[in-house]
């Protein structure tokens, strides 16, 4: 009995984080940032140019916009995916924009088609460390 009062909770959380697709959620920081210019537009700016045939593997950053704030940036990269496309990168990007989301989140691989999160997805959120030597905004070398 006492199992299944732990498993429940867990099942329902776990089917809710299956369920979120597109989202504008990401780190506690993605909210409490200082009104200081961060935004998902100029990330979006950003990844318009890169080149579209480089892969992007799993877990590297495409592009960067750093913030004193927090000693920290706000960085694009893949998860939970095998990597992809600048092309595809900059449809997904621009489609968490369309979304509605000011600065963090995440967009599901194969959305619209797809909206489950568990295909992999494009995210935008925190990092401690950056591609670009923590200072920096830009794309990623």
């Amino acid at each position: 009995m006492q199992i299944k009062i732990i498993l429940l909770p867990v099942a329902i959380l776990a089917s809710t984080v299956v369920a979120e697709g597109i989202n504008c959620h990401g780190s506690a920081n993605c909210d409490t940032a200082p009104d200081n210019g961060l935004s998902l537009s100029t990330l979006v700016d950003i990844v318009q140019g890169i080149d579209d045939n480089r892969w992007y593997n799993n877990g590297e950053q495409i592009a960067c916009e750093w913030a004193d704030f927090f000693s920290g940036a706000v960085c694009v990269f893949w998860q939970g995916s095998n990597g992809n496309t600048g092309r595809e990168t900059k449809s997904y990007i621009r489609a968490l924009a369309d979304h509605g989301c000011g600065l963090c989140g995440s967009v599901p691989y194969g959305f619209p088609g797809s909206n489950d999160i568990r295909n992999g997805m494009l995210t935008v959120n925190w990092a401690t460390h950056d591609c670009l030597g923590n200072g920096g905004t830009g794309a990623c070398p």
